[in-house]
Order: structure tokens, then sequence, then C-alpha cells
């Protein structure tokens, strides 16, 4: 489905239909009169209508996982929503003409459309099979690989792993909302992958707008391994086990519940995760510097 999503020359979606029954040439909602223009033109006579703008919200084909790509990978799209409204977009970001751009260039654009489109329109989607989360979003890797370049693992590319690492909850963003994040019933995706949980998370790009010698990190991946699922191994599939191993500086640390001690961190609502630098004294919990949370899901 994603070759005919990216070759077809206009995509119309039903947005406002949950089944294939509902169809969509529906009698608009007009929550407001229009008013009527004269135009005032030498060439042109006649007269305009305006209205106020009508509510843009999110239909049923917007929340489910696997009619992503249609959206994100469709040259055109042709989108009806609820109450009548149709948005147009088009030409899709993989038709643009990044010829006259450097290979690096190239590769961060499509890697800060990667994590935006992560953060924003498909993380927090639903499912009917929790197992279909890293399937629904493999003919959108499979394109962004012709660009990015390098190996997939579970949702993180490794020309930029050490900064793909470093996903975390969408609700700590301010004008975003995000909810507790989850883990599936059975597993779908190493921890340190976005793909292990369920729930919207938030990547930043700011790294992208520094040069290659600035991302520099001192942290290193020295072996990175997935256990596939199926004869083909698609590296865009479903998987069954992993492992990470990584170097790197290390600080004594400690998974704190909110609360738990008189500590105040504003904006960290779960768990802390609390590091202590090397000139303090780590057996104090007020000497730790909070520099991470987590939702931790009770049982």
């Amino acid at each position: 489905m994603a070759a005919v999503d990216a070759n077809a020359w206009l995509t119309i979606a039903a947005d406002c239909a949950a089944v294939k029954q509902d169809g969509f040439l529906k009698t608009r909602e007009v929550s407001t009169p229009s008013c009527a223009i004269e135009l005032g033109l030498k060439q042109i006579r006649g007269q305009v209508f305006v209205r106020l703008p009508t509510p843009y919200d999110l239909g049923p084909l917007s929340e489910r996982a696997w009619t992503f790509q249609e959206g994100v990978l469709s040259q055109r799209l042709l989108n009806r929503k609820r109450k009548g409204v149709f948005s147009v977009r088009g030409p899709s970001f993989f038709q643009l003409d990044a010829s006259s751009e450097e290979e690096t260039s190239i590769r961060d654009h499509f890697l800060r459309k990667w994590y935006y489109s992560l953060s924003t329109d498909f993380s927090g989607r639903l499912m009917t099979h929790e197992s279909d989360k890293l399937v629904a979003l493999a003919g959108f890797a499979f394109t962004v690989q012709k660009k990015v370049g390098g190996e997939y693992f579970a949702g993180i590319w490794k020309t930029d792993f050490v900064y793909g690492l470093m996903w975390r909850n969408r609700n700590t963003i301010p004008l975003y909302k995000g909810g507790q994040l989850r883990q599936p019933s059975n597993y779908r995706a190493p921890s340190w992958s976005w793909a292990a949980v369920d729930g919207w998370i938030w990547y930043s790009t700011s790294h992208l707008r520094l040069t290659q010698e600035q991302r520099c990190t001192p942290s290193k991946v020295v072996d990175v391994h997935l256990d596939l699922v199926g004869p083909s191994h698609d590296p865009m599939g479903e998987v069954t086990g992993g492992h990470l191993k990584i170097t790197g500086p290390l600080r004594i640390a400690k998974l704190a519940p909110a609360g738990s001690s008189d500590l105040k961190v504003a904006g960290f609502k779960n768990h802390h995760l609390l590091v202590a630098s090397d000139d303090l004294d780590s057996s104090d919990p007020l000497t730790f510097r909070a520099v991470g949370h987590f939702d931790i899901e009770e049982t």
C-alpha cells in the first residue's frame, strides 16, 4: 500500500467516516452564516462569501495508525473532515527537489520530518492489534531510509542513534497534549525504543541545527541487535527481542517516585531520574539534579 499511496496522483481521504458504510458526501454543517462582499476591482465584478472559520478537528481516519502512511506519503491529499471541511495538501515532502542540497542537509531534512511525524502525527494513534505499531510505519520508514540511509532498529535510525534514544512523554511539552505512556500487553520492542510504549512521545530536533562537529557526543553505540519476525527478517517489521550496548560517561543516579522526598521539580509528575554531580554528596537526595522523568504504570 505504501507504493500505491506514494505513486497516486491524488489521494481522497474520508476522515469524517468511521467505517466504509458511513460515506462522506453529506450535508455540510454550517455553524455561522456567510457574509457577501462586493468586489470593486475593474477586471473582476461580483461577490465573495466569507464566514468565520469552522473548527478544525480530527476525524476517525486521523486517529488510526494504519492510515498514517496514506496521508504522509501521498503526493496530493484531499481530506474530507467533519463538519464538511475539506483540507488540501501537496506535494508531500518526499517530492521536494533537494538535488542541489548537500547530502548531510538532505539527511537532516528527512530526519527532522521523521521525528516531527512521530511526535505530532503517529506515535499516539490507535491500533486494533498492539503488535501492528512498527508494521503500520514500515512503508514510511522504507521511504525515509532512501533519504536518510543506514540501518533501522525498531523506529530508530543508526545514523542518529544516540539522539534517537532521547524520546520522552509529549505531555511535558507546552501546548501539546500527551497523557500517560502505557506498556502494551505483549512485548513489541526493546525498552529503549519509543515503539515499546503506547501513547504520544516527543522528539526534539534542535540537534539537527548544529554542525556535525557540534553534535559529537561522548556516548557511542557499540552494538545493537534485534530479533526479527518471519523468514524474511524484515528490519522494519515486528521484533521479538533486542539488545543495545552503549558506552559513555556514568553518573550516580536513582529513580524516585514523585512526592517521595522534599525535592521540588516543576513539571515532573510521576517519577524523576535524579543524577548527582561528581563534586556533590550523592548520599544527600537534595544534591541530585533532575534530568528526566518517566510515567510508570503501577502494577
